[in-house]
């Protein structure tokens, strides 16, 4: 097993060979080595999703479905609409998303989380999203939950209203509330450009991320943008 050094976070990753080379080990292989290749993928697949379980990837907490379920209800998804999610994670934005529009996009750098959206299906690039530029606001929404540390949701909020969304698009976010108090001259800015665009901010239940394994408090954040 080999470990990822990705800019958030970082994990190990997996070979795709035997962990050991022992008798049971080597016969379980085998076993699972006369799958088909489809079954070969989904049980692949279904490993890493439950390894997920076990694993502490620093600064990776997944979107619970009864807040994606909200920012849903606030993105109004339209059939023929394109929807990116710049932190697609394991794709559990994009699960749901998915069914509702036209076309549903994302972009994850840790090298396992990518392979378990991609092995689901889902549209996803393997980047850095700070340093993507093939976005050209080509979005009519937006939903995210982005990094939190060191007021990193700041900067993926505002690139991605900036890069991904249309004209006449929506934003819809998970952000941590320090850049709503924090005096500090990046968050201060950050709420004069929420403010002047109109941004609607709302306090999401405490514990709303308790299953994902923190008990941070963080909002919902709403951003239109004029056509």
């Amino acid at each position: 097993m080999d470990r990822d050094n990705c800019g958030y976070y970082d994990a190990p990753r997996d070979t795709g060979k035997p962990a050991a080379d022992n008798p049971e080990v080597l016969a379980l292989w085998d076993l699972i080595d006369g799958q088909t290749e489809e079954e070969k993928k989904k049980e692949e697949l279904h490993r890493k999703i439950k390894n997920l379980q076990f694993s502490k990837i620093p600064g990776y907490f997944p979107t619970p479905e009864p807040v994606i379920k909200m920012m849903v209800d606030y993105a109004n998804i339209e059939p023929d609409h394109k929807v990116f999610d710049p932190s697609a994670g394991a794709g559990a934005i994009l699960d749901v998303v998915k069914p509702l529009c036209k076309s549903a996009e994302g972009i994850e750098i840790n090298h396992t989380l990518f392979e378990i959206s991609a092995g689901k299906g889902h549209s996803v690039a393997r980047h850095d999203f700070m340093d993507w530029n093939y976005m050209s606001e080509n979005y009519e929404r937006v939903l995210m939950n982005p990094p939190f540390e060191k007021l990193q949701d700041i900067d993926h909020v505002i690139r991605a209203f900036d890069h991904a969304l249309k004209p006449g698009g929506r934003l819809v976010a998970i952000m941590s509330p320090g850049p709503f108090f924090h005096t500090t001259k990046k968050a201060q800015e950050f709420r004069q450009w929420f403010e002047d665009l109109g941004g609607e901010v709302i306090d999401l239940p405490p514990d709303s991320f308790k299953q994902s394994g923190t008990g941070v408090n963080s909002k919902l954040i709403i951003l239109d943008k004029e056509e």
